[in-house]
């Protein structure tokens, strides 16, 4: 007998092709509903594990029973002697290919990872494998979320607008106070703040931070009179566990943030204890001092000469009316160590008095209260500034234990290692940033400089464009145009570079990129604009990209430098690190000593009482 035409008798392709299109629907609904909930990924693919296992069952049971008006009964064989249908060797085989095409279909579908694991080393990654591996990598690790909050930019809803610093700082003083009870896991600053003004359902907000609770609130303020409302939601409901309103007095601000946290406290059975097993409170000092502190810390963020000049003058006031104010100490030092230029392109203070300032507010704060995080932050890239590498990577990891969940500390090292040639743990640095602060774009940058270094230009196109999408257009496109040339795709680099030209750039800084053009474009047309009046200002990492190792080497062997771009430890330009002068210029920063404790690059070998490099080595891995 026929096998297909028996198929066809006892309506198993009909059965098949119906059970298809219902458990497509039904996959649909549910993916729909579950991801509306915020439900764990194991439910979509149990469900999915059913379906996939409930085909062939649904085809067997085709194959052997039939409807009939009278109710199901047995199919009966239509062989002429009345028995069983009888299979021939080739029959045999496509039952037994199908059921194992259905068995592959399914595994892959459901149980086969799909994560970077997945994807195999010895290959050359295409964009479409270098875009998983982001997804994968910067996502954070699933987590039942039993203990993470993100704390939200209160809206400020008091009648003057300026007044907006004060609601984000009350919102600012509870994220850090919940921060510091070892408990809880807190998302950063940057990114829950990031969706700040937008219509963002707090699911979705949960479920980009990694996070299970989520605390938003607003602050009115007319005279010394404040109204704080707070609600904290549980995102995997979207069911408010609590919320209240304060009406109290300026006095009573540091009264309302402990109420708060202790009512979170409560509400999640969390113990509000820091790593000391002291109680977390707020600190408390005189109210119109601390509204000028978070008016200037509000200022130093605005990143301009005028606001942060403003913001040095008002945080000096603020520790000469508060010594022991320790955080606002650590501030002052931060704002030292930005020590921005001026409108006129004049640093704030001098650099020698900048650093000393730093020093002096980060040890004062010290002494106060050793466990701030951000004590060891300044001190690390003071010390980094003055290429001790290995003090500075001390602090630097002083500041990871101290703070986990803060990811300023794991940026700032992974940068350092990067620079030092220590391309895969500074990835790996990076990558923890990512997951702590997924919405911060200088991270996404500095990853995507780690990995031209690393050799692995795909995936640095896809952070450049990622910190490009979170608004750091400047330095994204330079970047993207390094990792274009890494790529050999001089049009698309040459196309980059003019859309920098558009851009609001100095004449120097514009007849340098026509220089780039011109040399990578020599048929391209003499630019009428193009003047040697004066000298252009060079970007020393896009020459290094061009290959112009000998400027590059001399520029700077002559500047005073703390850190070299990580694009030099490119396989690229290995012939580059064989010249003695790259192995001096690494001495010269430090780099010698930081190997010496964690071991050289890959490239690098030891010699004598240094090192030489340009050995070659492998790419590095994307995945942290």
């Amino acid at each position: 007998m026929n096998l297909l035409a028996e198929l066809k008798r006892r309506k198993v392709f009909r059965v098949g092709a119906a059970y298809a299109v219902a458990a497509w629907a039904l996959a649909q609904v549910a993916d729909l509903v579950l991801e509306n909930t915020a439900a764990p990924d194991w439910v979509m693919q149990s469900i999915l594990l059913v379906l996939a296992l409930g085909f062939p069952i649904a085809l067997i049971l085709a194959w052997a029973f039939e409807v009939t008006p009278d109710g199901v009964h047995r199919t009966l064989s239509t062989d002429h002697d009345g028995g069983s249908v009888r299979l021939s060797t080739g029959d045999a085989v496509l039952i037994v290919l199908m059921i194992a095409m259905i068995g592959i279909a399914g595994y892959q579908l459901v149980l086969m990872p799909h994560d970077a694991a997945t994807v195999d080393k010895g290959t050359t990654p295409g964009p479409a494998d270098v875009a998983i591996r982001l997804s994968e990598s910067i996502r954070p690790t699933p987590d039942d979320g039993a203990t993470s909050i993100a704390v939200l930019a209160f809206e400020n809803m008091s009648p003057d607008p300026d007044n907006a610093y004060f609601a984000e700082g009350i919102a600012e003083e509870i994220l850090n106070l919940l921060a510091g009870v070892e408990a809880l896991s807190v998302a950063s600053r940057t990114s829950a703040f990031s969706f700040k003004g937008k219509d963002t359902p707090v699911p979705e907000i949960a479920r980009a931070l990694d996070v299970r609770y989520v605390l938003e609130g607003s602050v009115r303020r007319a005279g010394d009179q404040v109204r704080v409302t707070a609600q904290l939601i549980d995102a995997g409901t979207d069911r408010h566990l609590w919320s209240e309103t304060f009406d109290r007095k300026l006095d009573d601000v540091f009264a309302i943030q402990d109420e708060i946290a202790g009512a979170i406290g409560e509400a999640l059975e969390v113990e509000l204890l820091g790593s000391t097993g002291q109680v977390v409170k707020a600190e408390s000092i005189d109210p119109d001092v601390y509204d000028r502190f978070l008016e200037a810390r509000d200022l130093l963020r605005q990143r301009t000469g005028e606001a942060m000049r403003e913001a040095n003058r008002m945080l000096i006031e603020v520790v000469e009316a508060e010594p022991e104010f320790a955080r606002a100490h650590v501030v002052l030092g931060e704002a030292y160590l930005l020590n921005r230029q001026d409108g006129r392109g004049i640093p704030l203070v001098p650099e020698s008095v900048a650093r000393s300032q730093a020093r002096l507010h980060a040890e004062t704060a010290r002494r106060l209260n050793p466990e701030l995080s951000g004590i060891d932050l300044i001190l690390g890239f003071l010390e980094f500034r003055g290429n001790d590498n290995v003090a500075a990577f001390d602090h630097y990891s002083r500041a990871m234990a101290l703070e986990p969940d803060e990811p300023r500390p794991y940026h700032w090292r992974g940068w350092q290692l990067c620079g030092n040639g220590l391309i895969d743990r500074g990835v790996a640095d990076l990558s923890r940033a990512l997951e702590l602060d997924p919405k911060n774009p200088n991270v996404f940058l500095l990853m995507a400089t780690c990995l031209l270094g690393g050799d692995n230009p795909q995936a640095a196109r896809v952070l450049s464009k990622k910190g490009l999408e979170l608004g750091a257009e400047s330095v994204a496109a330079g970047i993207l145009v390094r990792a274009e040339l890494a790529l050999g795709n001089r049009e698309a680099a040459i196309e980059l570079i003019q859309g920098m030209l558009e851009g609001s750039i100095t004449p120097e800084r514009a007849e340098f990129l026509r220089q780039v053009i011109r040399s990578l474009d020599p048929d391209a047309p003499q630019d009428a604009e193009r003047t040697n009046e004066q000298p252009p200002d060079p970007d020393w990492a896009l020459q290094l990209a061009l290959n112009r190792y000998d400027e590059y080497l001399e520029a700077l062997a002559g500047t005073p430098l703390f850190a070299v771009n990580p694009g030099v430890w490119s396989v690229r330009h290995s012939a580059m690190r064989r010249d003695p002068r790259f192995p001096a210029l690494m001495e010269k920063i430090g780099a010698f000593d930081l190997w010496r404790e964690l071991g050289p690059p890959a490239d690098c070998r030891v010699d004598g009482d240094g090192f030489t490099c340009g050995h070659g080595h492998e790419p590095v891995d994307f995945r942290p």
